[in-house]
């Protein structure tokens, strides 16, 4: 490390990952537990924070890791493009975990920038590049609202967000961070 202001923005990193994963386990556990994925969106609460925080937890691994090979603390101000940008170009994850990270960067995209569309508003027909060729176009929004919209897919989602999660961390193998 070259100063203490790396050593405090990597442990906040670590830090904000450690409290995404503990929100992520007790949302999981309510979901199951209230069997949510057989309930309609708005009985859901615990789905829906899921959907909230697991991009949040899959951007914070990967900042992570370009952290652990750069020591650059310019990663933590990095914009959500840019870091995908940068893992996608410098490890070259496979396809399938690729669009699984970026399946959950859309959701946080859709949540976030968009909220679930009013069926009287057209979705903008612009397009959103959430990085470089990866366009998020109009009839995607709607594709992916409509899934994410029905707590039935939860365990499609989970199964998605785990891939996404190997995808990042095998990566990260043997690479620890030294204050």
């Amino acid at each position: 490390m070259k100063n203490i202001k790396e050593a405090f923005e990597a442990l906040g990193a670590w830090g904000n990952s450690n409290h995404y994963l503990n929100y992520l386990n007790k949302f999981e556990h309510e979901i199951k537990s209230n069997k949510e994925y057989n309930k309609p969106l708005s009985d859901a609460a615990n789905y829906f924070a899921w959907l909230l925080v697991a991009p949040m937890f899959i951007i914070h691994r990967i900042r992570e890791l370009l952290f652990l090979d750069t020591k650059d603390i310019k990663i933590f101000d990095c914009s959500f493009k840019d870091l995908l940008d940068n893992f996608n170009n410098n490890y070259n994850p496979d396809k399938e975990g690729f669009n699984c990270i970026m399946k959950f960067i859309k959701i946080r995209h859709l949540l976030i920038h968009k909220g679930f569309r009013n069926p009287h508003i057209k979705p903008s027909t612009n397009k959103t590049i959430i990085a470089d060729g990866y366009p998020f176009k109009a009839k995607e929004v709607i594709e992916l609202g409509n899934e994410i919209a029905n707590p039935n897919n939860y365990d499609k989602l989970l199964q998605c967000f785990k891939i996404a999660i190997a995808t990042v961390d095998s990566f990260k193998k043997g690479k620890t961070c030294s204050f």
